[in-house]
């Protein structure tokens, strides 16, 4: 994550926008895509979560605990058991107005560690993960 400013006070650093940290790129899938296909994504990509797209619209979001819950189903089958069996639908976002501090109250408080986040249409742009927060938090304080 690289930040091309200085901050000079905490609270100068808790209320940056979300739409000046560089975060990874973004992965999506299908709501008819395999559980077997996202775990592939998770793993070659080294993340937790992907979102779940209809064309330029969210349906929700898929994460490690996701598929965790699903394997824990009697007679799980995950090359047909679907995206839209496992997924968050309709997840919390946050929008690049949001600040870094909104995110971390967000993802505190329901538990998070994922969060996506959006531009001002509601475009999906980037997913914030705790990972990202908390290096954030150690190169910056």
């Amino acid at each position: 994550m690289e930040i091309d400013f200085t901050i000079n006070s905490k609270r100068e650093f808790f209320s940056l926008k979300l739409d000046q940290l560089h975060t990874k790129k973004l992965f999506s899938v299908e709501e008819s895509s395999s559980a077997s296909s996202i775990i592939d994504i998770f793993h070659k990509n080294k993340i937790g979560s992907v979102l779940v797209m209809s064309g330029p619209k969210l349906q929700g979001l898929v994460s490690e605990r996701d598929i965790i819950d699903a394997l824990s189903r009697p007679n799980v089958d995950l090359d047909t058991l679907k995206t839209k069996d496992i997924m968050t639908s309709t997840p919390k976002v946050l929008t690049v107005d949001n600040t870094f501090e909104e995110a971390m109250q967000l993802m505190n408080k329901f538990q998070f560690r994922h969060v996506p986040i959006t531009d001002n249409s509601g475009v999906p742009i980037s997913i914030l993960s705790i990972k990202e927060v908390l290096e954030f938090i150690l190169l910056h304080v």
